[in-house]
């Protein structure tokens, strides 16, 4: 890892990912500095987007994710 004097990590480009909540962030910092991120990675998350009469759509939460184990349910992720 390579940071820079002042503690800060020296990263010009990279893929970010985001899980949930996190969507949006990753959504807006790609809005931000297009020129900073290869790709994106967006998982399980909706990014506020909403429908046309405003309703949020439903996300089912990881326990709800087909499988019986939680491993079962990461391979169908």
């Amino acid at each position: 890892m390579f940071l820079d004097i002042d503690g800060t990590m020296k990263i010009d480009r990279c893929v970010l990912g985001g899980f949930s909540r996190g969507v949006a962030i990753v959504l807006r910092a790609a809005l931000r500095a297009p020129e900073r991120f290869d790709s994106l990675v967006l998982m399980n998350g909706h990014g506020d987007v909403r429908l046309p009469d405003g309703e949020t759509p439903a996300r089912p939460p990881p326990s709800k994710w087909p499988g019986d184990t939680h491993l079962d349910r990461l391979r169908w992720f």
